[in-house]
């Protein structure tokens, strides 16, 4: 646990010989997420755009204009 603290490198441990699990620091582990969830987004946008599910800039500014519209009255 002190090396991985220092180095930050994650530690490959072994049972039997074999490689059984990876000791990640919470920090790198949790940078690793983020960037896994950044991919899977632009993966989705990807499809989306070949899909043709997508909205015209457009019609999305006239939407937050409307909505922000709306919230001032309010």
């Amino acid at each position: 646990m002190d090396e991985l603290s220092v180095t930050k490198q994650p530690l490959l441990l072994t049972q039997q010989g074999k490689s059984s699990a990876v000791l990640l620091d919470a920090e790198l582990y949790q940078q690793m997420l983020d960037k896994i969830a950044f991919m899977q987004s632009v993966t989705e946008g990807l499809e989306d755009y070949c899909n043709n599910h997508t909205v015209p800039a457009t019609e999305v500014f006239a939407s937050l204009e409307k909505i922000i519209a709306e919230a001032e009255k309010g």
